[in-house]
């Protein structure tokens, strides 16, 4: 049976855990993210923000300056909103 190490005790070696504050229009930035294309440190940005009438998302930008490498996501953020309701005429 394999075993697997605890991420959390992992992450914590590796060096200072970023501090993240995800308020609303807040932009954080983390300046060592690793890059997935060349495995240089690059630049991670977030920002949670409400559209309204939909719900909170979480806008990140990563960019690596030794390769030129960029990526952009959209993801949601907060709590799964109740469904509709359905009107019968």
């Amino acid at each position: 049976m394999t075993t697997f190490q605890d991420i959390g005790a992992t992450a914590e070696t590796v060096g200072e855990a970023a501090e993240i504050d995800l308020a609303l229009d807040n932009v954080n930035i983390i300046p060592d993210s690793l890059c997935m294309a060349c495995g240089a440190s690059g630049e991670t940005r977030l920002m949670m923000t409400k559209i309204p009438l939909f719900r909170e998302v979480i806008i990140s930008s990563f960019s690596c300056d030794a390769c030129g490498e960029k990526n952009t996501e959209v993801q949601f953020g907060g709590e799964t909103q109740e469904r509709g309701c359905r009107y019968r005429l």
